[in-house]
């Protein structure tokens, strides 16, 4: 069992490597909106169904739904998607459930240092910093192990 450790170790870390595609461009640039939506219901169910619909799209970099504001904040590439097709993916779920209307569109300035800026890794994918610095952990802490237990 314990041989087969560095094993699993190997295949986790070449697992946890992997990109998605909606961030493969990425062009750093990124705008901030913010929505009002209407016909949610619950938090669980209806908020985190939005969000998750969401973050699956191609160009959204993050997103929240808070269910007590009725609102949601997304930040997106604007080389990806726009801030009326993100209105149109909540439009559009669950056959026209919810109403989501612009409030506000906020555009990063160049100067501003962007908390979200990626970078090739080996394989050529883009990751953002965040990816990269809890890929060095896990690597470190995996190495760490394997150490202990070969010798």
């Amino acid at each position: 069992m314990i041989r087969l450790l560095p094993f699993f170790a190997f295949i986790f870390l070449i697992f946890s490597c992997s990109d998605t595609e909606k961030n493969k461009n990425f062009s750093g640039k990124s705008e901030e909106i913010t929505l009002a939506i209407e016909g949610m219901v619950c938090e669980y169910g209806c908020a985190k169904t939005i969000e998750k619909e969401l973050k699956k799209s191609e160009g959204i970099i993050d997103c929240k739904v808070n269910f007590q504001q009725n609102q949601a904040t997304c930040k997106f590439d604007p080389e990806q998607t726009s801030a009326e097709e993100i209105v149109n993916i909540i439009n559009n779920i669950n056959n026209g459930t919810y109403k989501a209307k612009l409030i506000e569109k906020k555009t990063d300035s160049p100067s501003v240092k962007n908390s979200n800026k990626q970078s090739d890794n080996l394989t050529g994918h883009k990751i953002s910093q965040t990816e990269t610095n809890w890929h060095h952990i896990i690597s470190g802490v995996f190495t760490f192990i394997i150490s202990k237990i070969l010798n």
